[in-house]
C-alpha cells in the first residue's frame, strides 16, 4: 500500500529530519546544563565576588561527551544536508 513511500528521496528526508531533531535535542541539554555558557555545574565554583572559576581537577568526562555530542549532531546534520543537495542535483 505505502511502496511508493519507500524511495531513496524519502529515505534521506526522513534522515535529515532526524538529524535536525537530534541538533535540537542536544542543544536545548547544553543550554540548560552548561553554566553560562561556560561548564557544567560540578565543574564551576564561585568567588566570593561571583566570578566563576574552572575547576582544574578531573576527567570532565560530562563535559566532553555533551560537546563531542554537539559536534556529531552539528556534522551530521551537514552531512545529510550534502547528501540532500547531491540527491536534489
Amino acid at each position: 500500500l505505502f511502496k511508493k513511500l519507500h524511495c531513496q528521496r524519502n529515505t534521506i528526508h526522513i534522515n535529515l529530519f532526524i538529524s535536525f531533531m537530534f541538533r535540537a535535542i542536544i542543544s536545548l541539554l547544553r543550554n540548560t546544563l552548561l553554566v553560562k555558557h561556560f561548564a557544567l555545574r560540578s565543574d564551576i565554583k564561585y568567588e566570593e565576588d561571583g566570578t566563576l572559576i574552572f575547576i582544574q581537577e578531573g576527567m570532565h568526562w560530562e563535559c566532553k561527551l555533551l560537546n563531542t555530542l554537539w559536534q556529531y549532531s552539528l556534522n551530521a546534520n551537514y552531512m545529510w544536508i550534502f547528501v540532500e543537495g547531491l540527491y536534489l542535483h
